[in-house]
């Protein structure tokens, strides 16, 4: 068995995101690239190690950063439908990120629900 074959769901599908996002954000214009692009990416970044310490840490720890997680999916959000109104971003692209990060969202919110439970 492979190291992907015992990723949580949530990280293959963020890992994924970051697969297609990177190479959109560098289409950026130079203007917005350092700017807007970088920080898209850094928070991106930000949440495959928010989500992979999350895995690894015990119950009450994981609430904090499952908060942290959702405020930074949310930033994201924010932050791709500016680069969408902007130009930066086609119809299509935008909505392939936003269905991705819906999906996200609801694995991570799947995962608190799981928590709570325990």
């Amino acid at each position: 068995m492979n190291v992907r074959e015992k990723e949580l769901p949530v990280i293959k599908s963020h890992y994924e995101l970051l697969k297609y996002i990177i190479p959109v954000l560098e289409k950026f214009p130079k203007t917005q690239k350092y700017v807007l692009a970088d920080r898209i990416e850094i928070i991106c970044l930000d949440v495959l190690e928010k989500l992979i310490a999350a895995r690894f840490a015990i119950k009450d720890e994981k609430y904090n950063i499952i908060k942290e997680l959702n405020l930074k999916i949310d930033l994201i959000r924010y932050l791709i439908r500016l680069s969408f109104e902007n130009k930066y971003l086609s119809i299509g692209k935008y909505e392939h990120i936003n269905k991705s990060l819906y999906e996200i969202g609801k694995q991570i919110g799947g995962w608190n629900k799981a928590l709570e439970k325990v």
